[in-house]
């Protein structure tokens, strides 16, 4: 069975700058993450892409978890915390822990999105992910879940519209457009 979780924002913050600042940053990070991943991926060994990946993801984890956007903290936790092992030499940067930080990366821009609207996902999709990503960290072979974290459309709330709507702008084109002498 299917866990739609309701919006994490709704519940956790109320301010609209926040989550805003929140994306922007995510963006940026995932970005990061993008751009290391092939050269980490080419050359798994530890050295500047891996450092890059391990610190982005704790940024996620970091900033996540701070406005209230728990599976995006979660998510990132188990990457970094993965990445942490390769560092330290406790795990070789073998294919499966490779797939595993790209499974995480692959996920961790629908969550930013969801979070950042305010729409429902399928946390039971997400806590898969997380646990196949744990038991790669321990060395075991993960179960891969080829499941969406998005949840099914038929099953998120109607969107609401968050800025104004197309009546409370139109009085003011309407006044604009009559001064111009437009029709």
């Amino acid at each position: 069975p299917e866990a739609v979780v309701a919006p994490e924002r709704a519940a956790a913050v109320a301010d609209p700058e926040i989550v805003e600042i929140f994306t922007e940053e995510a963006a940026e990070v995932l970005e990061t993450i993008a751009a290391q991943l092939p050269l980490w991926r080419s050359a798994p060994a530890s050295g500047a892409p891996l450092a890059e990946l391990r610190r982005a993801f704790h940024t996620l984890k970091g900033s996540g978890r701070m406005v209230g956007a728990g599976l995006i903290g979660d998510l990132s936790w188990s990457a970094e915390h993965l990445l942490n092992r390769v560092i330290d030499g406790g795990l070789d940067a073998s294919p499966a822990v490779v797939e595993a930080v790209e499974r995480a990366q692959w996920q961790l821009p629908a969550l930013v999105q969801a979070f950042a609207g305010g729409t429902a996902v399928d946390e039971v999709a997400v806590r898969t992910l997380q646990s196949a990503i744990d038991a790669v960290t321990r060395g075991e072979a993960p179960q891969w879940v080829h499941a969406p974290v998005e949840a099914p459309e038929e099953r998120l709330p109607a969107a609401q519209p968050q800025g104004p709507v197309a009546e409370e702008v139109l009085p003011e084109v309407a006044a604009a457009q009559a001064q111009e002498g437009l029709p």
